[in-house]
């Protein structure tokens, strides 16, 4: 069990929530449902420090978690996502000029995010992640991009970077001080280049006690002070913030500069109190979603789930959902004929709600994640059904 944070080193902890054996890898595609319940499992043992605001899983270990070409967690497939990345990428490129620079992106995933930078700004771009796939997503600029399916380290390539990104990353990392420490020394052949990290925005998480956001391989939650003093404990001087995406992401910007003094944190009797409120609200989250769920069993009620992502692997295994759940639905087809992580339910395609599959026409269909809501509506429309709708929130 970790005593002491690992953002600022304090060992000023509380703990906030505890769940055993919750699966380690979220996103990991299974071919069968035996395999997928036996995923591998761990504590979770959720800890905020006092003096810096983080929350964190003191309880992780890194060696229980598996990232390779098996593990799936692009939502490109999206047209709500493309669109919102594409965002990102042209504000970036119009406020940093990034044109005809060098960009490395620490924890690409499939690398659409950096292929689409790389596109809009004639930029060459070095990826590393050990899930990449060279398969997909095929760049009509390919001689502009090199992408590793391996983990970025202290003996990778060294370049000259104008940008370094890491985007849902640093959530995964155990060690973030050293982790900025590496991404400082990788900037010592370009002091002036950026460094931009993106991470989930935990204050959705603490105010709203979503559960279903609490994932073992998340050991770090992040809110923006948390993340600007990691920043700066490394060195780092924040720039612009972004909180984007219905305000479930939080961006920041910054340089490698001398910090004049740390921004104000919120005092330990402010975060203690804010944690002693997280975890109410946690224990009131999910009573309301097993009430709902004793609801759908006496209604004898089909219910699906909609996003196979890493939102639908925690809430079915904090809520211990089986039989009245029929499926997890999902419009990524490399997905699809695979099975959740823990649970074991079958992953479909939005086509086999209806016809004659053992999944049409269910009566509720529950959405993991809100900001597709208006996605989903209209493909059901599409398709001819209209079940009830609820949102994970």
């Amino acid at each position: 069990m970790k005593n002491h944070c690992p953002s600022c080193q304090s060992d000023l902890l509380k703990t906030v929530f505890t769940h055993s054996g919750i699966p380690t890898n979220s996103c990991l595609l299974f071919d069968s449902a035996q395999e997928a319940r036996q995923v591998s499992r761990g504590d979770f043992a959720l800890h905020v420090c006092c003096r810096c605001g983080l929350y964190f899983n003191a309880a992780f270990d890194e060696a229980l978690c598996r990232y390779n070409g098996h593990y799936e967690e692009t939502q490109s497939y999206s047209p709500t996502f493309r669109r919102y990345m594409e965002s990102i990428t042209k504000d970036l490129i119009q406020r940093h000029d990034l044109r005809h620079k060098k960009v490395l992106e620490i924890g690409c995933g499939k690398g659409e995010f950096l292929a689409s930078l790389c596109e809009r700004g004639e930029n060459w771009g070095t990826g590393y992640d050990p899930s990449f796939r060279q398969d997909r997503h095929p760049s009509p600029h390919a001689e502009r991009l090199d992408f590793r399916a391996e983990y970025f380290t202290t003996g990778s390539k060294r370049e000259p970077w104008d940008l370094i990104i890491n985007r849902m990353t640093l959530e995964h990392v155990p060690d973030i001080a050293g982790f900025f420490a590496m991404v400082k020394a990788t900037m010592q052949d370009h002091p002036a280049a950026l460094c931009y990290t993106q991470v989930p925005n935990s204050i959705q998480l603490i105010t709203q006690g979503l559960v279903c956001d609490m994932l073992y391989e998340h050991c770090n939650y992040f809110t923006q002070s948390a993340l600007s003093s990691a920043l700066q404990q490394a060195g780092f001087a924040p720039g612009q913030t972004q909180i984007s995406f219905g305000n479930q992401h939080l961006a920041i910007e910054a340089r490698v500069g001398q910090i004049a003094a740390c921004n104000a944190a919120d005092s330990s009797e402010q975060i203690e109190a804010q944690a002693a409120q997280f975890s109410q609200r946690l224990s009131r989250h999910i009573e309301r979603w097993n009430h709902r769920l004793e609801t759908f069993r006496k209604q004898q009620q089909r219910v699906i789930i909609w996003g196979s992502g890493s939102k639908a692997t925690a809430f079915l295994d904090y809520h211990h959902w089986q039989e009245e759940l029929i499926a997890v639905v999902d419009i990524n087809p490399n997905r699809h004929a695979s099975y959740m992580a823990g649970s074991g339910h079958p992953i479909i395609a939005p086509q086999q709600l209806i016809g004659d599959s053992p999944y049409a026409s269910p009566d509720v269909v529950i959405i993991m994640n809100p900001n597709y809501r208006t996605e989903i509506q209209e493909m059901l429309l599409q398709l001819g059904l209209m079940p009830t709708l609820l949102t994970l929130t």
